[in-house]
C-alpha cells in the first residue's frame, strides 16, 4: 500500500455538503492505501464521534491517520463572513503547506482536494512529491436575465463582483499558475479545462459527487405525482425556475389531474420570503410545500417518495441530482456542466439556456412529458439508476482514484494521460 496525503480543509463526515465529501474522499482512498489526512482542528470531535459509532469500519478507520491544523484562536477570530473566510482559506493553505514540510511525514503522493475552489492555488509542492489537485469545480456566471430581473440589483452586481474577483485571481495569481504546473488536475466537469491554462501535467476528469447505494429500490407506484426539488434558497441554485415551470406545468392539467399533482422545496436560505411571494403569485400555494431542517433520514423519505427531481441550478455541483438518482428519480435540469453532464447522455431532460420564459416553458414541457407519457418515464427512470450505478457511485469513485495514484507514481505520467482516461472510462461506464 502507498501512503497519500489528503488535505481537506473542512472534514465533516456527518455533512452532506463539500465538508462531508472530504471526509467520504478520504474514506474512498483508504480503501486501497494508508491516508494522512489534514484538517482544521475543529473537525476533530466530530471525526473522533463519527469514528466511534462505527465500529464496524474499524479496519478501514486503522489506514487513516488524522492530522490537525489551524491557526491560534486569537489569530483567527477575524474568520468570520463569506470575504473573511475565503482570506483565511487562503492563508491556512499557505502555512498548512509549511506545517507540513517541517514535519516532514512519509508519504508517496499528495492530494488535495479543494472542492469547489478552481481559483485558489494549492502551496503543497512545496513537499516535492507527485501531487494532485481536486476534483476541482467551476460555477459559471448567472445569465443576466436570470439574476437582474429576478432578485434584483443587489444580487446581481453582488454576483459580478465575486466572478470577476475569481476571475482575475484565475488569470493572474502566480501561485495558481504553478499549482496547475505542478500538479495533476482532477475537474468535477469539463469547465475548468477551458478556464485554467495548463502545462503538461495533465487534467483528468473526476466529479466531485457521489452516493453511497440504496440497498433496495425506495420508489413505488403512488396515486400522485410528486416533484421534489432542494438545495439552499439562493440564486444559483435556480428555485424561481422550479417554481414557475412547475406553475405553468400544473396550471394545465385538469381540475382532477391538479388534485394529484404536489410541489415539494426542501431547504433554507436568503431567499425564503421571496420564493413565497413567487407562490402566491403563481397561485400554487395550496400545492406547494416548503420543508425547512429536515433530517437526513427525512430527506432520504422524499428522495425515495419523489416521482420527478426539478434541478434548473446554475451552479456546478450536482449532488442532489445524483442523489435523485441513486433512488431512480428522472432529473430535470439545465444543460450545463453539472448536472447537465452528470446526466446520462441519451437521456431527454436536459434544457438548453435560451431566454427566461422559454427555458420555463420547456421545462414545463419535461414535466408534461414525465407525467402523461407512461413509456417516457419508465425510461428515463432506468437512466437515471443505470447512470448512477456506473458512475456516481461511492465505491466506483475510489475505483478511479486507485488507478489515478497507480498512474501519477510513473515518471513520464504527462504521455500516459490519454491511457488513464481510457482505464476510467471502462471502470466508470
Amino acid at each position: 500500500m502507498k501512503t497519500i496525503l489528503v488535505a481537506a480543509y473542512a472534514m465533516n463526515p456527518y455533512s452532506e455538503s463539500v465538508d462531508g465529501r472530504d471526509w467520504d474522499f478520504a474514506l474512498q482512498i483508504a480503501r486501497f492505501n494508508h491516508v494522512i489526512a489534514v484538517t482544521r482542528t475543529c473537525n476533530m470531535n466530530l471525526i473522533n464521534t463519527y469514528i466511534n459509532e462505527h465500529p464496524g469500519k474499524k479496519e478501514l478507520f486503522g489506514r487513516i491517520s488524522v492530522l490537525y491544523f489551524d491557526w491560534p484562536y486569537l489569530l483567527r477570530f477575524w474568520n468570520k463572513g463569506q470575504l473573511l473566510s475565503m482570506i483565511y482559506f487562503r492563508a491556512w493553505q499557505f502555512t498548512v503547506a509549511i506545517w507540513l514540510f517541517l514535519k516532514k511525514p512519509q508519504i508517496d503522493i499528495v492530494h488535495d482536494l479543494m472542492l469547489h475552489k478552481d481559483w485558489i492555488p494549492s502551496f503543497l509542492w512545496i513537499l516535492n512529491k507527485p501531487m494532485l489537485c481536486g476534483p476541482v469545480e467551476h460555477h459559471p456566471k448567472i445569465p443576466k436575465n436570470f439574476l437582474k430581473s429576478v432578485y434584483g440589483k443587489k444580487e446581481f452586481y453582488k454576483n459580478r463582483i465575486a466572478w470577476i474577483i475569481k476571475q482575475f485571481c484565475r488569470k493572474t495569481d502566480p501561485f495558481l499558475l504553478l499549482t496547475t504546473c505542478r500538479a495533476t488536475i482532477l475537474h468535477s466537469n469539463s469547465l475548468p479545462r477551458k478556464k485554467l491554462k495548463f502545462k503538461k501535467r495533465g487534467y483528468i476528469v473526476v466529479p466531485s459527487v457521489a452516493s453511497d447505494i440504496i440497498p433496495i429500490k425506495a420508489f413505488t407506484e403512488h396515486d400522485g405525482f410528486t416533484i421534489l426539488s432542494t438545495g439552499d434558497f439562493i440564486p444559483y441554485n435556480g428555485f424561481d425556475l422550479a417554481i414557475r415551470s412547475f406553475s405553468i406545468f400544473f396550471h394545465q392539467l385538469s381540475n382532477e389531474q391538479q388534485t394529484k399533482i404536489k410541489l415539494i422545496l426542501a431547504g433554507s436560505g436568503p431567499q425564503m420570503d421571496r420564493l413565497h411571494k413567487i407562490i402566491l403569485e403563481e397561485k400554487i400555494s395550496h400545492c406547494t410545500e416548503i420543508i425547512e431542517n429536515l433530517s437526513e433520514q427525512q430527506l432520504e423519505k422524499l428522495y425515495g417518495s419523489a416521482h420527478v427531481f426539478l434541478f434548473p441550478s446554475h451552479e456546478a455541483d450536482g449532488l442532489a441530482a445524483v442523489k435523485a438518482m441513486s433512488y431512480g428519480v428522472p432529473v430535470v435540469c439545465l444543460d450545463q456542466t453539472a448536472p447537465g453532464e452528470f446526466l446520462h447522455p441519451i437521456s431527454e431532460l436536459k434544457v438548453n439556456y435560451t431566454n427566461y420564459d422559454e427555458t420555463l416553458r420547456k421545462l414545463a414541457d419535461k414535466l408534461c412529458s414525465l407525467y402523461h407519457v407512461t413509456n417516457y418515464y419508465r425510461s428515463e427512470e432506468k437512466l437515471a439508476l443505470s447512470r448512477f450505478n456506473k458512475y456516481f457511485r461511492w465505491d466506483v469513485r475510489g475505483e478511479q482514484l486507485k488507478v489515478i495514484y497507480e498512474s501519477i507514481l510513473k515518471e513520464d505520467f504527462a504521455s500516459e494521460v490519454k491511457e488513464i482516461i481510457s482505464k476510467l472510462s471502462k471502470v466508470s461506464r
